[in-house]
């Protein structure tokens, strides 16, 4: 019987069958892993997005934003100054540099770089503004026992700033460069400083 060629069609078609079921349950299986793994966490790919979508890197953790007085809150604007590319603080290699800040009654703050470079069109001669190293999101606060707004940038260091008036205040160089060991460490390591103690004043908006 095992040797008839009957017997031998059974055996092949009941082999046949057996792997194709086992087949298509391993390709069931692997699609069940590839669903469940997209699935799983739909908020990384959200989250990637985002910081993809972000100008600049989140502050850290650590620079938690500070809740402003009422009162303190009037020093809350848009400051700037003009800066010589002659100082390597305004990271640029001809003519002027206008360095923003922007304190968010929140206590949140933010940086900016506009760079000003002649444009294409030479028979107008207009200059026009270009923005670069744009929105480093820190956070700061006002210290009324020494009357000095207080920037903490996001790298760990603090910028302080005299209030003469809540339209004007004024870089404190030397406090900047030694206010603190983590800015004593920061600018040792070969960042650059501010070359004076630049005046900033508020915009009128």
């Amino acid at each position: 019987m095992r040797n008839s060629p009957i017997y031998s069609l059974i055996l092949g078609a009941f082999i046949v069958f057996a792997l194709g079921a086992c087949s298509d349950d391993m390709s069931n299986k692997a699609n069940q892993n590839v669903a469940a793994t997209s699935t799983s966490n739909p908020e990384d790919g959200v989250k990637l997005r985002d910081v993809a979508g972000q100008a600049t890197l989140p502050a850290t953790a650590t620079n938690e934003v500070k809740v402003v007085k009422v009162l303190d809150r009037r020093y809350a604007g848009r400051y700037h100054t003009q800066m010589s590319c002659y100082d390597l603080f305004a990271k640029c290699k001809d003519g002027n540099a206008e360095f923003i800040i922007n304190l968010l009654p929140d206590g949140s703050a933010y940086r900016t770089f506009v760079y000003f470079g002649r444009v294409s069109n030479d028979i107008s001669g207009a200059e026009a503004p270009v923005v670069s190293d744009y929105n480093h999101q820190d956070t700061w606060e006002y210290n009324a026992e020494t009357n000095e707004i207080i920037v903490h940038r996001a790298e760990g260091v603090n910028f302080y700033y005299n209030v003469k008036d809540d339209q004007t205040i004024q870089m404190k160089r030397e406090k900047i460069l030694r206010g603190s060991p983590e800015n004593i460490a920061f600018f040792a390591a070969g960042h650059v400083a501010p070359e004076r103690s630049y005046t900033l004043t508020k915009y009128d908006d």
